[in-house]
């Protein structure tokens, strides 16, 4: 299984040829870190082959340079910044 959130974040963070792809990469990216509201507003990890979910609300710490991707610990976080997150 790939981490597609790594994929993604190279296309927004880098130039792109054209403003449709970036579009679908910024989509892509609100989609992943967007809370679900039937399990009552918790998230998933950004590390897509963690899958861990938040046992409520805030748990999770956001990334202190995107501010956008929530991680449950620091394994995850040293994972997704060797898969590319930090670019």
């Amino acid at each position: 299984m790939t981490n597609v959130f790594s994929l993604v974040e190279r296309f927004t963070f880098r130039p792109s040829p054209t403003e449709k792809i970036q579009y679908w990469v910024g989509v892509i990216m609100r989609n992943a870190c967007r809370k679900d509201e039937s399990r009552g507003g918790i998230r998933q990890c950004a590390n897509m082959l963690c899958g861990k979910w938040e046992s409520f609300p805030r748990e999770f710490a956001k990334c202190r340079q995107c501010r956008k991707a929530k991680y449950c610990g620091k394994e995850c976080v040293s994972r997704a910044w060797s898969e590319g997150h930090r670019f």
